[in-house]
């Protein structure tokens, strides 16, 4: 096969075919980009969104045997200089499902309020090597900061409970 030309049609660059490009968006990826990090990244993702249990227990599991039980073949697309096709893998959402229970409602509570209190940074000190926050007094911090980025307008961890 020729060689692909540097911002020919249908490429992007000349490396990555542009349904490889979106491929990559909607989360497929060729084997060798399915680390065992971005396996349980994206298990962990899934029963975030769907309510499921996620059990840290699959963590202890080989990457080998994380692909071959919760990544499914999804599609092949044109990549590299020479347009080689190559196989893209996506989560198995039907293996995720069967492996994880849904939560329960109190249970999908408690998740949103740990959720929220993570977020807002309660618990740590703004999170980000014990600095304080630049907003942390009570007082604007300086005349021309607009009112609504003091501290006063930030939730605190109170009403996150």
């Amino acid at each position: 096969m020729s060689r692909v030309a540097y911002g020919q049609k249908g490429y992007i660059g000349a490396s990555m075919s542009a349904n490889a490009r979106a491929a990559y968006e909607a989360g497929e990826m060729p084997r060798s980009k399915w680390t065992k990090a971005a396996i349980l990244g994206a298990l962990r993702g899934y029963c975030d969104e769907m309510d499921l249990l996620y059990d840290p227990a699959v963590e202890s599991e080989t990457r080998a045997a994380l692909f071959d039980r919760f990544i499914a073949y999804s599609s092949w697309h044109h990549t590299g200089a020479y347009a080689r096709e190559t196989e893209f893998f996506a989560l198995d959402e039907a293996a995720v499902v069967g492996a994880f229970r849904e939560l329960g409602p109190e249970e999908a509570a408690e998740r949103d309020r740990i959720g929220r209190r993570l977020r807002l940074g309660c618990g740590r000190r703004n999170g980000i090597g014990g600095k304080r926050n630049a907003y942390s007094s009570t007082a604007s911090p300086a005349p021309h900061i607009a009112p609504w980025r003091t501290r006063r307008s930030i939730p605190s961890c109170a009403s996150a409970a």
